[in-house]
């Protein structure tokens, strides 16, 4: 076959390859008109799912930032209350402490005031001039008075010393002044009323 005879075909068929071109032509530009819209499509497709995903990842850099301040504030929360507690457990041994020193120092001052208030009492025994063992009845009234009231302060100076533990300490004025002979009558040397 030569070109002469490849032209006359064509020419027989020129009307149907140039009918099938066009439908053709008119597929394929359908068919790329699709192409490019699917692609649109595609490319919209793919921007929305980036802007998604970026604001996804925004929440979750957001989120992971308030967990971080959350677990700063618990920290300092945490150590805070830590704190106070350690201040309080601190406040409440210095307050014990206070509390016995200023028990002691009550104590101390109380049983100096005790021993005060013996020394007097031993001072106006003394100035009465009375022996708790002579015979009360064999002198004056006024004799028998002084008596009385010298054992009572006897008594008095005993029992402050039992009670505040000085009884060691004032054993020799307790000793000497103590009642220890009760007599019946009267010597020559007392006076009888």
């Amino acid at each position: 076959m030569s070109f002469k005879g490849m032209m006359d075909i064509v020419k027989q068929h020129f009307v149907v390859v140039i009918v099938l071109l066009m439908m053709y032509a008119g597929g394929l530009g359908f068919l790329w008109n699709g192409y490019e819209d699917l692609n649109a499509k595609k490319i919209k497709f793919l921007e929305e799912k980036a802007s998604s995903l970026e604001a996804q990842s925004k929440r979750e850099m957001d989120l992971q930032k308030r967990e971080y301040n959350v677990q700063k504030a618990e920290d300092e929360i945490a150590k805070t209350v830590s704190e106070v507690k350690s201040e309080k457990s601190a406040n409440a041994k210095s307050l014990a402490l206070l509390q016995i020193q200023q028990g002691a120092l009550s104590e101390a001052q109380t049983r100096k005031d005790a021993e005060t208030k013996l020394q007097l009492l031993m001072s106006e025994f003394s100035a009465l001039g009375v022996n708790l063992n002579s015979n009360p009845h064999c002198g004056t009234a006024e004799d028998l008075k002084r008596y009385n009231t010298a054992r009572s302060k006897y008594y008095e100076i005993y029992s402050l010393a039992k009670t505040y533990s000085l009884d060691k300490k004032y054993s020799d004025f307790l000793f000497h002044n103590a009642q220890n002979v009760t007599s019946f009558g009267c010597s020559s040397k007392q006076k009888r009323g």
